[in-house]
């Protein structure tokens, strides 16, 4: 199966019922994404066997939502400001803004947080393993290993380093940045194949997308589903 699409994002929960219903039907799935994943959708651009992406792709880093009303609340910014504010408060240096939003912190929002990041990285981990890595067998980018055997013990490393890496707002400085392909083929060991030279490949998924989004806007359609006969 392949799956063309563009997110901004949205909650893991939803990915994962996905995923699993996805999976009952195709035993493998390849992910094409034209123009960006962002947040959740990268979780679930981690679940297929293979990601397309172009010079123009970009994934975002992981970062769980939770629903706050009508809006989606990003759970890794809300969880890195409470242990910036806790780290203060042990050198005794918090001033009165922190810590009257310390005093005002929703104990069970905290929780449902730290619950919707675990929950995260649990998926992401769960799916690299079962799926993105099924097929590697031998090491081929690292100087070291290279033309070694790819052990249980290797992937796991892997799917750490990707985790750890696609959720560093260190590194990233925001969760709404948008990590292209060269910097995911560099920094993390991915099954991500570059459309970008394939003119006639890149035009029609261009193409298509295109006419998906084109139908989308200004309509009350909430999906389209293509075959080999068309729309």
């Amino acid at each position: 199966m392949v799956i063309v699409f563009s997110s901004p994002g949205g909650g893991v929960e939803s990915v994962e019922k996905l995923v699993r219903i996805i999976r009952y039907h195709y035993q493998e799935v390849f992910f094409v994404i034209p123009q960006e994943a962002m947040s959740a959708g990268a979780v679930f651009a981690l679940s297929g066997d293979r990601i397309y992406m172009d010079y123009a792709s970009s994934l975002g880093p992981i970062d769980p939502q939770i629903c706050r009303g009508n809006e989606w609340v990003s759970v890794m910014d809300f969880l890195d400001k409470v242990e910036r504010i806790i780290e203060k408060s042990s050198r005794f240096s918090l001033t009165d803004a922190e810590k009257i939003f310390l005093r005002n912190i929703d104990l069970a929002e905290l929780s449902r947080c730290e619950q919707a990041k675990a929950l995260t990285f649990d998926l992401v981990k769960k799916w690299l393993m079962e799926y993105h890595y099924r097929d590697w067998t031998v090491h081929e980018r690292d100087f070291v290993k290279k033309g070694r055997p790819v052990t249980y013990d290797d992937k796991i490393e892997c799917a750490h380093r990707t985790i750890e890496i696609l959720s560093n707002k260190t590194l990233w400085r925001s969760y709404s940045r948008k990590i292209g392909i060269e910097a995911l083929k560099r920094m993390i060991t991915l099954n991500v194949h570059d459309f970008s030279h394939d003119e006639d490949l890149s035009g029609a998924i261009h193409a298509s997308a295109n006419f998906v989004r084109e139908c989308f806007d200004g309509s009350d359609m909430t999906f389209i589903v293509r075959s080999k006969s068309g729309f």
